[in-house]
């Protein structure tokens, strides 16, 4: 077998194989780009839990899993104690 440029061949990929890769790649932005968020959860995981609340208006700047509503209103209803 020679070896060099000749004996590259262009990889045709399936319509599979394509999915694939685009899935683990959107799969490791989303990591990357989530990963204060899941070094935060790690961090807490032990620590503490959720608890439901009266829903209330998000303090704006503080972290927080909010509801937006269809006026436009973003409600926190858990918290972590």
């Amino acid at each position: 077998m020679e070896w060099g440029f000749k004996s590259l061949q262009a990889h045709h990929f399936t319509p599979e194989e394509i999915k694939m890769i685009v899935a683990l790649l959107a799969g490791y932005l989303f990591a990357l780009d989530n990963r204060e968020f899941f070094d935060t959860v790690a961090e807490q995981v032990g620590t503490y839990d959720w608890h439901q609340i009266e829903c209330r208006e998000a303090t704006p700047g503080l972290p927080a899993l909010v509801l937006e509503t269809p006026t436009g209103k973003r409600l926190v209803c858990n918290k972590l104690k």
